[in-house]
């Protein structure tokens, strides 16, 4: 089993990224670039990687080419193609994706998302990306989500079974399956069943942690790795020959901030800043990243992300990390897809 982390820096020296990730004791990395970069940047990092024995887990592809707007359903199955093309020119284990969701928010619950015509919208739109890509060496996977086929085991192996094609391959998220107080409190069961169901076909898996809300409701929350209620070191021991990550979908997601902050060198006063120039006053521990070419200027914040990315802007204390996820879904909710 090797282990990594996700780490999208914005580094855009492949031997100083592969470096870093090797200094923190990383086996296996997320690809940071996408099929849209150029070839000569996608052999240096690939070459960067093998290099330091970096064994490419995930090339990502996060979209929904289920999504009810077919246009953004066509650009999602495009990203998607292109995505696993670049998986398999690299080498890397797997192209990740979800199944998809039939609403506005791509990563949410619909009660259409588990109707049998929809899953076989599904099982046919997996077989059309694996027909397009043509993989050779690389798998095609799904992000395990709460919401969305699949919830478990048992309906991963027969979506397998359904596309029946050798190259979609098994991802493993072992806390977006902690879908309901049961499997949470008869957890070690639940992970026994799940080793002993798909051992040997499980291609790459990511590692977070969950937790429960304060509520008079059985209230779910993602939680950074050790400080929720997953038993990780009884995962550890039931894994074999697995390529673990800690989860990362980008700015979107917990689990990055601490990473890119801890990895990263820092100014006298602690602060970050990657992509872009920043100028800081008064100001510690903070990590700031902007689009290249802009030029970020920080006046009396500690402690926080400022973040751009595609059209958005983040700024959120580093503590309260975990509400990203959430603060993502209001605005999806609220602009619809206008976001992503």
């Amino acid at each position: 089993m090797r282990l990594g982390i996700s780490y999208f820096s914005g580094i855009k020296d492949a031997g100083r990224w592969a470096s870093e990730l090797h200094r923190a004791g990383a086996k296996a990395v997320v690809f940071p670039l996408t099929y849209q970069d150029s070839m000569d940047d996608i052999h240096a990092f690939q070459k960067a990687a093998q290099d330091y024995d970096l064994t490419i887990a995930e090339v990502q592809a996060w979209s929904n080419p289920m999504a009810k707007n077919r246009k953004d359903a066509d650009m999602a199955m495009e990203k998607t193609v292109e995505q696993l093309k670049l998986a398999d020119y690299i080498g890397a284990k797997c192209c990740l994706n979800i199944s998809g969701a039939n609403g506005p928010v791509w990563i949410q619950y619909y009660p259409m998302n588990f109707d049998p015509d929809f899953y076989r919208r599904v099982v046919e739109t997996i077989q059309t990306i694996l027909d397009r890509a043509d993989p050779q060496r690389a798998s095609y996977a799904l992000e395990a989500m709460p919401w969305m086929v699949p919830t478990g085991p048992d309906e991963y192996l027969t979506l397998k079974q359904d596309v029946n094609n050798p190259r979609f391959g098994i991802h493993l998220d072992i806390a977006n399956w902690m879908n309901s107080f049961d499997r949470l409190r008869y957890q070690r069961l639940f992970m026994d069943e799940v080793f002993a169901k798909l051992r040997g076909q499980i291609v790459s898996a990511h590692l977070h942690d969950v937790g429960l809300q304060q509520a008079g409701m059985v209230c779910f929350e993602e939680r950074l790795l050790g400080e929720g209620l997953l038993d990780i070191t009884y995962f550890m021991e039931k894994a074999d020959n697995v390529y673990v990550m800690e989860a990362d979908f980008g700015w979107s997601d917990l689990g990055t901030w601490g990473s890119l902050y801890s990895l990263s060198p820092k100014d006298a006063e602690g602060n970050v800043s990657l992509k872009s120039d920043a100028l800081f006053y008064h100001s510690h521990g903070n990590v700031v990243t902007l689009e290249p070419g802009k030029l970020a200027v920080i006046q009396g914040l500690d402690g926080y992300i400022v973040a751009e990315a595609d059209g958005v802007l983040l700024i959120c204390k580093q503590q309260d990390e975990q509400s990203i996820r959430q603060m993502v879904t209001d605005a999806e909710v609220k602009f619809g897809g206008k976001y992503n």
